[in-house]
């Protein structure tokens, strides 16, 4: 069944292109409509002389608005309400826009509105595919981003609501409140993707803005919680700290350092409850030497129930997009009913100072412990702070938009008012509008029930740039973004290098204590110090996982200045070992580093060579330890700058042991990596009685009997030569 519709259009009836207007609306192929035409001054006289019986043209009286008088007038079920000058997109607009309304069962339905202007159409972007519900959750966020929820043109409204609200709504009412009036009164109301109306923009007839000032909250939280004043008091903080984090599998491999470093600057006893659906037998193993070996650590796996975890992977359906472990923190008050407060940390954080302060902070009755957030973990940041996301949702409340990476629960007042309930609602109804997720989930949510603690308790990394502190001078550091200490980050601001390093000495502490028994790796660079490419070289070094490494770096050069990128490395990072004027050739300096170096195994690298990943020595050691082998290999690939081509070959990640082939056999093996010395893990004992002066690599292959080769890329070679 086709419902009937009116097409309303409210004009005064000297408006351009009205004329357009009117035969677009009659032009349309639905079988049941009428078009109302509104007007306070003569019509045109091209729209009289259209002569259609579906039109009816009729002057607004004084004591009516142009919409009243139009649906009062309007016969159909439901109306459909064009702007003076606007018109249909296309002839099958309105049979679209109504069969979309029945699918959905809406008695309101908000389309999308295009753009025309200067002869151009600007589509918007769609965001749903299919037909959102409009609640008073979403609709002052909806609002800030969509003009369709701020007009009435291009809504299909059920006849009845529209007269409802209109006989209850003030003459004067903008457009935007009677949208939301509308959507406050529907049964169900959904906003669709659907193109319908072409708004012709032109002096007088611009796309209305957003009026801050009529906004309803956005979030139903005001309420739900009384004033500060007036919450019952939270119960006394205990000594003992409880922390709690949120993982998933792509960050559950890094957790050890964090963990770590809290054993490392806190006395106080700290219960830490890490939220996970599951665990790898590797990060248990872990949990269970932490809670075994410090005393005021204990570790607490907290699996996320199955029905929690189903109402969290049930936001993809309503447009969630990113990781599902970043709602996890919405059900700690549930997950740990035994505490009144705990410091939730993301797990890209690690701690530098005693958490005492933190833990007691006094957060005046409110919901959440927080560091404002300034734009500067984006890339590239704002230089204008009012362009920064925040402000475009929050508008002058940006400046207190915070960031959620640490954050004190008030655990006691989430359960006392039953907020749990209406976040997560709240979190279904706009998870699809947001740009930074949980983030902004709890700033909408809780805007205006947050209590603002220092920087120096959630110093994100990337804010040294702008706000330069030492860190000493913190309590925890958060490593915000896609660039991760664990990770292989070229190219990163000196400012940062400090914070970098701190995280590697640590995650490195606690891989010599976690596995002592595991031997020394020396890896001997051979550097040219005038060249850029040294630092991206000593990145894939540093950045290594495998934690009892040294890096001998031989060169022909004198020592750096005291001011130069190197120095500051070697300065920051225990690892690195500079060894200048070592020597006239490549195998003299490797020679001089091997007298400096520990290890009981060496790996060689040239001048333009560096590592694949940060997980290689790890891997090669693993293998060797397998193998009990004394030589492993993996592949090489070469990258030509002047061409911008990287050559290579296919891994397949098998592994072959070689130990049966002659010297001959080996050379071909693979892309020739058995040809270059650099690209080997090699017992150390293989360079005894070695001739540095000949070629190194067929002696220290007649050395190493036990050859272990891996189908897998584990280093670049630079070449500067396309030859």
């Amino acid at each position: 069944m086709t419902p009937s519709i009116s097409i309303l259009i409210a004009a005064h009836g000297d408006e351009p292109h009205l004329v357009n207007s009117v035969q677009s609306a009659l032009n349309q192929d639905y079988p049941d409509f009428t078009v109302i035409l509104t007007h306070t001054l003569p019509v045109p006289p091209a729209i009289t002389a259209l002569a259609d019986q579906r039109l009816k043209i009729i002057p607004v009286p004084p004591t009516s608005t142009p919409y009243q008088a139009a649906v009062k007038a309007a016969p159909g079920e439901y109306v459909y309400c064009l702007s003076a000058g606007d018109h249909f997109y296309q002839p099958t607009s309105l049979t679209e826009v109504s069969a979309a309304a029945q699918t959905a069962h809406a008695d309101l339905l908000v389309a999308k509105v295009i753009r025309l202007e200067n002869n151009v159409l600007y589509f918007p972007q769609h965001k749903q595919p299919q037909p959102r519900l409009l609640t008073t959750n979403n609709f002052a966020l909806l609002a800030r981003f969509s003009v369709a929820v701020r007009t009435l043109s291009g809504n299909l409204i059920q006849r009845a609501l529209l007269t409802e609200v209109l006989a209850t709504t003030a003459p004067n009412t903008n457009e935007q409140i009677l949208v939301y009036r509308l959507v406050q009164q529907a049964q169900h109301p959904v906003e669709s993707s659907h193109l319908a109306v072409v708004w012709r923009e032109r002096s007088d007839h611009q796309l209305p803005a957003l009026d801050w000032e009529a906004l309803p909250p956005l979030s139903p939280l005001k309420q739900l919680l009384p004033p500060a004043a007036q919450r019952i008091a939270t119960p006394p903080v205990p000594e003992r700290i409880s922390l709690a984090l949120g993982i998933d599998q792509g960050v559950e491999a890094h957790l050890a350092p964090l963990l770590y470093s809290i054993t490392q600057t806190n006395t106080a006893p700290v219960d830490v409850y890490v939220v996970a659906t599951q665990l790898s037998v590797a990060t248990q193993a872990q949990f269970a030497w932490f809670n075994e070996r410090f005393a005021n650590l204990r570790v607490v796996h907290t699996p996320l129930p199955a029905a929690d975890y189903d109402m969290i992977r049930q936001l993809a359906d309503f447009g969630h997009h990113g990781p599902l472990s970043v709602y996890y923190r919405v059900f700690l008050p549930q997950l740990l009913p035994h505490l009144d407060r705990v410091i939730y940390l993301d797990a890209d954080t690690l701690v530098t100072g005693d958490l005492t302060a933190l833990w007691h902070s006094d957060l005046h009755g409110n919901l959440l412990g927080c560091v404002r957030d300034d734009g500067s973990g984006v890339t590239p940041p704002p230089e204008d702070p009012t362009d920064w996301w925040a402000y475009k949702v929050l508008g002058p409340a940006g400046k207190d938009y915070f960031n959620s990476g640490m954050l004190v629960f008030d655990l006691y007042q989430w359960r006392k008012y039953n907020l749990g309930v209406y976040f997560y609602e709240f979190l279904r109804d706009t998870v699809n509008l947001y740009l930074l997720e949980d983030q902004d989930a709890l700033n909408f949510f809780c805007q205006g029930a947050v209590t603002y603690l220092s920087p120096a308790v959630n110093c994100v990394t990337k804010s040294l740039q702008r706000n330069p502190r030492t860190l000493l001078d913190t309590t925890i550091l958060h490593f915000l973004g896609p660039q991760k200490p664990w990770k292989m980050t070229f190219n990163q601001p000196r400012v940062q290098w400090p914070a970098i390093a701190h995280y590697r000495h640590v995650a490195r502490a606690w891989a010599q204590a976690y596995q002592p028994e595991l031997p020394v790796i020396s890896i001997l660079l051979d550097a040219a110090l005038d060249e850029d490419y040294l630092i991206e070289q000593l990145e894939s070094l540093l950045c290594q996982s495998y934690g009892h490494l040294e890096v001998i770096i031989v060169t022909a050069a004198p020592a750096p200045a005291p001011d130069s990128p190197l120095a500051q490395l070697l300065a920051l990072n225990e690892p690195l070992h500079l060894v200048c004027q070592a020597g006239p050739t490549t195998a003299h300096r490797w020679q001089t580093g091997l007298a400096a170096a520990h290890g009981e195994f060496i790996f060689l690298l040239g001048p333009h060579d560096r590592l694949t990943e940060p997980t290689v020595i790890v891997q090669l050691a693993a293998l060797q330890r397998k193998y009990a082998a004394d030589i492993v290999t993996g592949y090489r690939l070469t990258y030509l700058p002047a061409r911008q081509v990287l050559r290579g070959t296919a891994n397949s990640g098998r592994v072959q042991e070689l130990s049966q082939l002659t010297l001959p056999q080996l050379l071909p093996v693979g892309i020739g990596e058995y040809q270059w010395t650099p690209g080997h893990l090699i017992r150390r004992t293989a360079f005894k009685h070695l001739n540095w002066t000949a070629p190194l690599i067929p002696q220290l292959l007649v050395q190493a009997p036990k050859k272990i080769h891996w189908e897998q890329n584990i280093w670049f070679h630079r070449k500067l030569s396309d030859h």
